[in-house]
């Protein structure tokens, strides 16, 4: 068993919860459309409440500018 989804560690401990992006070197190679997409689909998954956006772990200090910025258009919207 691995770790829970955003949505099921939401569900058991009825917390805010960090995470729906992915980190390190996945983010930094992403394309920005597709981090928009894992942002909006973490949103989608725990109904835009208690979801503290973020990568999974560590951002590489050299992630384009242009998929964080696309993590906090998802964010906004």
């Amino acid at each position: 068993m691995g770790a829970p989804t955003i949505a099921e560690g939401r569900a058991r401990t009825g917390k805010a919860v960090a995470g729906g992006i992915s980190a390190g070197a996945v983010l930094r190679d992403m394309s920005a459309l597709d981090v928009e997409r894992e942002a909006r689909a973490a949103i989608a998954a725990t109904g835009g409440a208690g979801l503290l956006l973020a990568p999974g772990c560590a951002i590489d200090a050299d992630t384009p500018a242009e998929n964080l910025i696309a993590a906090a258009r998802a964010a906004s919207r």
